[in-house]
């Protein structure tokens, strides 16, 4: 495995081949780069994924325009001409990965029917496709016992998550006893902790009235949603802390806070310890 850091990157990492075990994994990562970052024209001979976590970016993808913001999920079949035609207005974050779709669909027929018949696309919000990415890069960069039955596993399901994003099918409907609403604003919280929710905005997007949201959030997962959206971006900087070499004060700015000062307080309060002591 070849993992390093280019040069021009504010923080995050690339590897080819993570596990010759696995040759259908090619390459993966996980990147923070500055406004004036760009990448030139070029092609793989496999499928690439990028999926958008914060800020913006603009593609050019055979010859047309592509934008993705937070949560948006673009698919560059093999042997297509891409760049990255940034400039931006913020730093931003994203995951990627080249996949060779033959090897792994080969146990999941229905799926690689699917694929067969597709050419590079583009999803405007997909954010199931987060936890699914970001367990698949935890996998490739943990030194772990069974590290290659995770890696297979986590691969498996990240393309089941991207077959499903691909397909743009229904919704699925949540088997838990709670209310579809409490559910949908959870999962948004989840996927994007770092975002500016207000109650109004995840009361829009999860189909009640905002005053109906917080009785229904505060009944069922019993505290309010500024305190889900504090918790979750608590759990987020810890992952960060752990898994990653960003500054403090990147983590405060990555997660939504006006500062590293407020972050400070905010993490001592929920953990008991600075974010530095963690880290340490």
């Amino acid at each position: 495995m070849a993992i390093f850091r280019p040069h021009s990157v504010l923080a995050g990492f690339h590897a080819d081949l993570p596990d010759p075990a696995l040759p259908e994994l090619t390459h993966i990562g996980e990147e923070w780069i500055p406004t004036d970052f760009r990448i030139p024209d070029h092609v793989h001979d496999v499928w690439e994924f990028y999926f958008q976590i914060d800020g913006r970016t603009e593609w050019n993808v055979n010859g047309s325009p592509v934008t993705l913001n937070a949560g948006a999920l673009l698919g560059v079949a093999p042997g297509v001409l891409h760049r990255l035609i940034s400039p931006t207005k913020s730093a931003h974050h994203f995951f990627f990965a080249g996949i060779d779709l033959g090897t792994v669909l080969a146990t999941m027929p229905s799926a690689l029917v699917i694929w067969r018949r597709e050419r590079s696309f583009f999803v405007r919000n997909a954010p199931e496709i987060a936890p699914a990415f970001r367990l698949l890069v935890r996998e490739v960069t943990l030194k772990a016992p069974f590290r290659g039955e995770a890696l297979r596993l986590s691969l498996r399901l990240l393309m089941l998550e991207l077959t499903r994003a691909l397909q743009a099918s229904p919704r699925a409907r949540s088997l838990a006893p709670q209310h579809p609403a409490v559910l949908r604003a959870r999962e948004l919280i989840d996927h994007q902790p770092a975002r500016a929710w207000t109650v109004q905005t995840l009361a829009v997007m999860a189909g009640l009235s905002a005053s109906r949201l917080s009785a229904c959030f505060k009944t069922e997962v019993g505290m309010t949603l500024h305190q889900y959206l504090m918790r979750a971006r608590i759990e987020a900087a810890k992952t960060l802390l752990k898994d990653t070499e960003l500054p403090i004060t990147g983590i405060a700015l990555e997660l939504g806070y006006a500062s590293s000062q407020h972050f400070s307080s905010a993490f001592r309060a929920a953990t008991g310890h600075s974010p530095s002591a963690f880290r340490k």
